[in-house]
């Protein structure tokens, strides 16, 4: 299933989504990123992420468990659930943000807050 793209301002970016901290792995605005979900957690995301806005925000994590303040956030243009129960998703970059916060997990999977000031909108 593929999705026409929207244009976001900043009005209608959320002030709070998930995030996907995925080592060596960087989504960039306009570019997309596939990604082969099988994790309980991670397939919960996605399905509420679906639910929504579609939006998942991917940022690096760091050695300590922590996660580094600026990501981007991905829409989820293209979903395919397996036979197998995986969920092979493509996010295509949206904005990059700055993490204002953590929030309470949901489904196992972080939140945060996102400041979405001071960088152009794809």
């Amino acid at each position: 299933m593929t999705c026409a793209k929207p244009k976001y301002t900043l009005e209608t970016l959320p002030q709070d989504m998930p995030v996907f901290p995925l080592g060596g792995v960087l989504l960039l605005p306009r570019g997309q990123l596939p990604l082969n979900i099988f994790e309980p957690r991670y397939l919960s995301m996605v399905g509420d992420a679906i639910a929504s806005n579609r939006l998942i925000g991917m940022v690096q994590p760091k050695a300590d468990g922590g996660i580094y303040s600026v990501g981007c956030a991905g829409r989820i243009t293209s979903f395919h659930e397996t036979d197998d129960g995986r969920n092979e998703i493509v996010l295509t970059g949206v904005c990059r943000f700055t993490l204002g916060g953590g929030l309470a997990p949901k489904s196992g999977c972080r939140r945060v807050r996102a400041g979405w000031g001071g960088f152009p909108r794809g």
